[in-house]
């Protein structure tokens, strides 16, 4: 386990990852089961780190603890499906997140895109442009 991985006792909690990825700045969380394991990546300034490799056998409850909170179909696992999750940082700050589902040759590949409406929004100058 590398200095960014998250123990599983953790991973248990879908909130707990979350809450890690946007304090770690993250712009997206990758669930992604594999031939016999289960990985957990997310994205920083466009470079996907790995925060858990685990046993394949956490993939079943921890899609279906993220289709629940996003309100998606638990049972259907053969086509893509895309959902919403509103995750309260805090009782005045509420993180938004989009939330895809594509089956894979190995199970279900979920994708969490975090959106903040809090986050400074820069202006054309900022990013260089007139």
């Amino acid at each position: 386990m590398n200095k960014d991985e998250l123990p599983f006792a953790q991973i248990e909690n879908i909130g707990v990852v979350i809450l890690y990825a946007y304090q770690k700045g993250a712009s997206d969380l990758h669930f992604e089961p594999g031939e016999g394991s289960y990985h957990i990546r997310m994205r920083q300034d466009g470079v996907l780190s790995s925060i858990f490799l685990g046993a394949a056998q956490h993939a079943t409850r921890i899609n279906t603890q993220l289709k629940v909170m996003a309100e998606l179909d638990i049972a259907e696992q053969r086509i893509p499906q895309d959902g919403r999750i509103s995750f309260a940082l805090s009782s005045s700050h509420q993180l938004n997140i989009r939330v895809s589902t594509c089956p894979t040759a190995f199970g279900e590949k979920i994708v969490l895109r975090l959106l903040d409406p809090k986050a400074h929004v820069r202006t054309f100058g900022e990013l260089g442009l007139e």
